[in-house]
Parts: C-alpha cells; structure tokens; sequence
C-alpha cells in the first residue's frame, strides 16, 4: 500500500459473495457470512488503521441479516455492508422485505454498498445456460481501460468522449477512523 501511495483501503468480498445469493438455506448463509465476516475482521486486524472492511450479510433471512449487521457494526474494521444488486427469493432492493435493512443501517451510520454489477451468474442480466452460453458473445468485447465494459460486463459499452483530465480529491472516512485519516483518490469532474 505504501509503494502504491495508498494510504486505507475498503476490502470487498470478491468471488465469495459473487454467488452468495446462490444459497437457499438461510441458515448456511448465516454461517457462511458470520464466517466470511470473522475472517475479513482478523485480516484487517493487521494493520487496523488502514484496513477496512465492507461485511457481507445472510439477506435470505432478514432476521439474520439484522442480527449479523449488528454484530458487526460493533467491530471497528467495518464500514460498509457489501449488497449485489441481484433478486433474493424473488425480491429486489426495492421490496418491503428489505425496509428494516435500510433503517437499521441508517441508524447504525453503516454505508450500504450496492455493487454497480451484478455479476456472472444473476438471471437478470445473464441466460440461464451453462457458463460458456453465459459468456460466448461477450469473450469478443474488448475490454475497456479503466474497468468498465469487456466480456463480463454484460452489454458493450457506448462509444463516449474522453474525460476530461482528473484531480486530486481527499475522502474522509466515518465512524471510528484516527482524528484527520483522510485518503487521496484521482475523480474526474462530471
């Protein structure tokens, strides 16, 4: 993180929470994620001033998703819960079951991070077939710099203009951070 003059960072679960929403049995998504979360916090730990966590929640029971989100807004590593923007038991983000979420989170001044993706295998934006059917169109997408577009974007991205060129911005973390933790990021204007 030095060599790269990266002063925190927010760790996301990655291929983890990728297919979590996969899991029908909410009791094995409560220990899945109680698990997950044990260990994000423990790897933070090794440098607790600049390591932080987005945690992950069983949201196929809400009853264990507020538990959890409890749980974890205790520990200080935590900033954010990570959220796919995908249907859990046929419900989206949008659906009353997820209005004590949102209030809870609220009140906790806990971000919710919705991922802007919702990934390979969501049969919202993908086919139901196997993964090759999945993926055979979009292995000719070119991948765009910067992240963006590319064969698992899910649609090829529209020709735009260049950006124009960035600037330096300073972020202040919440919660718990030390007085004056700030981190410095490239933002282009919109």
């Amino acid at each position: 993180m030095d060599a790269m003059g990266v002063d925190q960072s927010l760790l996301y679960p990655t291929w983890f929470a990728e297919g979590f929403f996969l899991v029908r049995d909410p009791d094995v998504a409560y220990a899945l994620a109680r698990a997950y979360n044990d260990w994000i916090a423990d790897f933070c730990k090794a440098a607790l001033q600049r390591l932080f966590a987005a945690a992950i929640l069983p949201l196929q029971n809400m009853d264990f998703a507020l538990e959890e989100l409890q749980r974890v807004a205790r520990i200080p590593s935590f900033r954010a819960v990570f959220i796919r923007p995908v249907f859990v038991e046929d419900r989206y983000l949008n659906h009353p079951y997820y209005e004590p979420l949102w209030a809870e989170l609220e009140q906790l001044g806990i971000t919710a991070a919705v991922h802007a993706t919702p990934g390979l295998w969501n049969p919202e934006w993908t086919s139901h077939g196997p993964f090759f059917e999945k993926i055979k169109d979009r292995l000719a997408q070119p991948a765009v710099p910067g992240g963006g577009g590319g064969p698992f974007a899910g649609v090829r991205p529209p020709a735009t203009p260049p950006l124009p060129e960035p600037h330096r911005s300073v972020i202040r973390w919440p919660r718990s951070s030390p007085r004056g933790s700030t981190t410095t990021c490239s933002l282009r204007p919109p």
